[in-house]
C-alpha cells in the first residue's frame, strides 16, 4: 500500500468544517470566563490579605499549599512512573520494552 501526500487538504478541510469551529468558540468562552473569574477572585483574596485581618497568616498558609503540594506530587509521579519493581511500571508499558536500568527504583 503506497502512502499518499495529503498536503493541505487536511487543513483545508479542518477550517471549513462547523464542528472544528463551535469547538473553538466554546474553548475561547471557557478561557475569558475564567480567566475573568480567576482575576476576580485573586483580586479579592489579595484585598483581604492587605488589610491584615484575624486569621491572615492562616490564609496566607492555605493559599501556599497547592504550591507546596504540586512538586511533591509530580516527584511521586514520576517515581511510580520510573519504579523498576512495581506492577505498574507505565514506562514499561508505554515504551513496549522492559527497563533493565533502575532510575527511581527501590534499593
Amino acid at each position: 500500500m503506497a502512502i499518499q501526500f495529503a498536503g493541505i487538504s487536511n487543513w483545508v478541510r479542518l477550517f471549513h468544517d462547523q464542528r472544528f469551529w463551535n469547538a473553538v468558540l466554546v474553548t475561547v468562552k471557557i478561557v475569558f470566563i475564567a480567566v475573568f473569574m480567576e482575576y476576580c477572585i485573586g483580586l479579592i483574596l489579595a484585598l483581604l490579605l492587605y488589610k491584615r485581618p484575624f486569621g491572615c497568616g492562616f490564609f496566607r498558609v492555605l493559599y501556599i499549599i497547592p504550591m507546596l503540594l504540586t512538586p511533591i506530587a509530580v516527584g511521586y509521579t514520576w517515581r511510580m512512573i520510573l519504579d523498576v519493581g512495581s506492577r505498574s511500571n507505565y514506562w514499561d508499558i508505554a515504551t513496549y520494552r522492559p527497563t533493565t536500568y533502575r532510575l527511581a527504583g527501590r534499593p
